[in-house]
């Protein structure tokens, strides 16, 4: 198997925080396919020490008696994920055609593959629930990247409360649920980039990608080891899963509610506690 392909990228932190358009973006690179919200990925990843455990319980089970090693069923757990994910790329792509040759359109800002000969040897997987299986995933794929985008927690309870907008199926958050849901990600990613470090996780913000997207996704591809290409940046051109809260208040510390007082408070003191801790560097300096 190629190097590359035991290379994943995975786009983690809360809801409503960039994950979807870093996604495409990366997905639009020739190296880089883009996957759906994978959500079993995690969970598969998190069983199968377990299930390596249950298989060499006794002398006389099945990985024992055959001498496999969990090195070896790791290699192999790994090697299904990169098969399942390729076969379900071409699915896509053939399903794309079909529609394509009876006279469907799809925008030129977010593509599965911008030309034939690309070699996506990559894939970027953006479930914002990764958050709390970084050490699992790293498990089954040591080599991969974990981009943690950061947004202001105020600004994500605002998107929440209008969630069901974004995209059909997605249910809306009263404020006290959307800031619990922006503590639990932001806070298992935070977690994560103090346990693993910066070369494997590397926080990124919201804010920056929208104020300098070229050069956030420039910093981006070039920490996962990859070249920046323009058409990254094609995502940008048009909004998506937007909730639609232009011109929606934002709380602030005078405007809150008294009910949430204590809420935003914590929240904007673990946000600026996380803005002023700075990415731990490994022992090597990389």
């Amino acid at each position: 198997m190629l190097q590359d392909e035991l290379s994943p990228v995975f786009v983690i932190g809360s809801y409503r925080s960039g994950t979807s358009v870093t996604t495409w973006c990366l997905g639009q690179h020739p190296n880089i396919w883009v996957l759906p919200e994978t959500y079993w990925l995690a969970k598969f990843a998190e069983h199968v020490g377990e299930l390596y455990q249950m298989g060499t319980a006794q002398p006389a089970a099945h990985f024992a008696r055959c001498g496999l090693t969990e090195g070896d069923f790791v290699a192999e757990a790994r090697d299904f994920v990169n098969r399942v994910v390729r076969r379900g790329q071409e699915v896509r792509i053939r399903k794309l055609l079909t529609f394509l040759q009876s006279g469907g359109t799809v925008p030129p800002t977010v593509m599965l593959q911008r030309a034939p000969l690309e070699p996506k040897k990559r894939w970027v997987d953006g479930t914002p629930e990764n958050s709390h299986y970084v050490s699992h995933l790293l498990n089954l794929f040591p080599e991969a990247k974990f981009i943690h985008l950061v947004r202001s927690p105020h600004e994500v309870v605002r998107s929440l409360y209008k969630f069901d907008q974004a995209w059909e199926g997605a249910q809306p958050q009263e404020a006290v649920d959307g800031y619990a849901t922006w503590r639990r990600l932001a806070g298992a990613a935070f977690e994560a980039e103090q346990a693993f470090g910066s070369n494997v996780v590397r926080r990124f913000y919201h804010a920056d990608l929208v104020r300098d997207p070229e050069g956030t996704l420039r910093s981006m591809l070039r920490w996962s080891g990859e070249r920046f290409r323009p058409e990254c940046l094609t995502p940008l051109a048009e909004r998506m899963n937007s909730s639609n809260v232009e011109g929606d208040e934002v709380f602030t510390a005078d405007s809150v509610p008294a009910s949430l007082k204590s809420t935003f408070a914590d929240n904007e003191a673990f946000f600026v506690k996380l803005r002023d801790t700075k990415p731990v560097t490994p022992p090597d300096g990389t």
